[in-house]
């Protein structure tokens, strides 16, 4: 009896939260009355509205634009289809909004066809008024951005069965304050089929995250079938249907691009490396002792360099991920050959891997591509590291952006107690909170890049992905977009919460905001109350 009774007041108590969290959401949204503007996630770097209601012609809408004949800008012509078809999800009845309906945007952009790499001018305009919609973007990626903006402003009215834009006029002027904001993916631990990670595509681009961080291998599962290396796979994979081939690659890197996302491939290197061994045993210290890499052999780098190769012919971002992280030394030193190669360099097993990385991310540059490593690599080499290569902390506890922006190198926060997506019981509030530029000068904040989400994949699959990331990510994708300012949890619970009900109309399955990661509802409710 007492624990029934205990759990009578815990659901109380929930359903107390559940409606203030309900009440609030409906003073944002305007529902009650008290209408503080539409409520768009990420929160844009500036947007006024007023009172107006604009009815759209859902029917007829379409998005033209001002310079040339649509069908002549790829890849916005395909862009423009897709918001005209997810834009509206139901079908408009016979009575309509009255008043004459917005039935185009018009939309102005600098180069439709720039390339969708690192520093893309992701700034737009949107203008809703009683002229019409009106999108100007220097590059098409800031229009796939203002696009997402619209089509969270266009809502259905379930009264007069048509769709329209509250709180017109609305003008937007956006664009990120960082320039770099991921979600990392892990199909190492789990296979995730393409079509899950496609669908994992759609989700970013709502949020307005710029980069999918593909985590390739680990330990565990080594399933790229590099065209030159197939033996990697055919021995690393967990099965032969688990693997991703070279068009593969290049349909998830086409398929990101044409939603502005960025792709940047991860093979963890020296460490988190044992399933190289099974393909490749040679690369490996011995079949008893198999990580990190062996840092004398040549093969292991002519690997590594054919492998980046192949990799990069698809994945053709201007970073590569070299991995860096938990490197545990101690298969060198019990290594008999490797301890003699040491000992005939003079090298510590730091040096050792310093000399790894180092030569790891010599064959970077000379693709001409940018290393980006986890803070280990930073640690271990400190102020000779080159320049241009991007530090990640994911220690939550160390000070590596701080001491790495002091010494002039660029760096990315994945911080594990409050960004990494696997850990179940970091709420999004806690996520939220976070602040990227945190005991930085100005001038050091100029050098953080930013950062992002870690999907780490030992508890998820395809059949969870999804809810696992979301809502939570959303809290990281808006402390990288919006304003330094917009920080206050209390203030975005309301917004989080339409976001996270529109994220499941877009079919995106995630879970409540108010419980764990991938919690799912305790009891029934409305979608906005839980």
């Amino acid at each position: 009896k007492a624990t029934v009774s205990v759990l009578n007041w815990i659901l109380h108590i929930r359903r107390i939260t559940m409606l203030r969290t309900a009440a609030l959401l409906c003073a944002a949204v305007g529902l009650r009355g008290d209408d503080v503007g539409p409520a768009v996630w990420p929160q844009p770097f500036n947007m006024t509205w007023g009172t107006a209601v604009y009815p759209v012609d859902s029917t007829h809408f379409k998005f033209t634009l001002a310079s040339r004949p649509t069908e002549d800008a790829s890849p916005l012509t395909a862009a423009f289809a897709r918001f005209e078809a997810s834009m509206f999800p139901h079908r408009a009845g016979e009575q309509g909004e009255g008043g004459v309906p917005l039935a185009s945007a018009l939309v102005t952009v600098g180069d439709p066809d720039a390339a969708v790499d690192f520093g893309v001018d992701e700034s737009y305009t949107l203008t809703v008024d009683e002229r019409g919609v009106a999108i100007a973007a220097a590059t098409q990626v800031g229009v796939y951005r203002a696009m997402e903006t619209l089509r969270q402003l266009v809502v259905f009215n379930f009264t007069t069965e048509g769709y329209v834009v509250k709180n017109g006029p609305v003008r937007v002027a956006d664009a990120p304050r960082f320039p770099h904001r991921e979600v990392m993916v892990d199909t190492a631990r789990h296979f995730q089929p393409v079509a899950s990670l496609l669908r994992v595509v759609d989700s970013l681009a709502a949020a307005k995250f710029n980069v999918l961080h593909w985590h390739l291998s680990d330990a565990e599962s080594f399933p790229y079938k590099a065209p030159s290396l197939p033996r990697l796979a055919a021995g690393g994979a967990y099965s032969p249907s688990e693997q991703y081939t070279q068009h593969d690659l290049e349909d998830v890197v086409g398929y990101a691009r044409a939603r502005g996302i960025r792709v940047i491939v991860e093979f963890d290197t020296p460490g988190h490396a044992a399933s190289w061994c099974q393909g490749m045993p040679e690369l490996c210290p011995s079949a008893a002792c198999t990580s990190p890499l062996r840092p004398n052999n040549e093969a292991t780098f002519d690997t590594y360099r054919t492998l980046l190769r192949d990799a990069t012919r698809a994945a053709t971002d201007g970073f590569v991920h070299i991995g860096g992280d938990e490197a545990d030394t101690t298969c060198w030193e019990k290594t008999a050959d490797i301890k003699a190669w040491m000992a005939g360099k003079n090298f510590t097993a730091t040096e050792a891997y310093n000399y790894f990385t180092g030569r790891v991310m010599g064959v970077v540059a000379e693709l001409g591509k940018t290393a980006v490593a986890w803070e280990e690599v930073y640690t271990a080499v400190g102020k000779k590291l080159p320049k241009d290569v991007v530090v990640v902390q994911w220690r939550s506890q160390s000070t590596i952006c701080e001491n790495a922006t002091a010494d002039g190198y660029r760096c990315l926060r994945q911080q594990d107690h409050e960004w990494y997506l696997d850990k179940l019981g970091v709420k999004w509030g806690r996520m939220y909170r976070v602040e990227p530029c945190a005991s930085l000068s100005d001038a050091q904040c100029k050098l953080m890049l930013g950062g992002g989400g870690a999907m780490w994949g030992e508890t998820v699959d395809a059949s969870d992905i999804l809810n696992t990331i979301w809502p939570r990510a959303a809290a990281v994708a808006e402390r990288l977009w919006s304003p330094r300012y917009v920080a206050d949890v209390d203030a975005a619970t309301p917004r989080l919460a339409a976001f996270r009900c529109y994220l499941t109309r877009l079919g995106v399955p995630a879970a409540p905001i108010d419980g764990d990661g991938r919690a799912p509802p305790l009891e029934p409710g409305s979608c906005f109350a839980q």
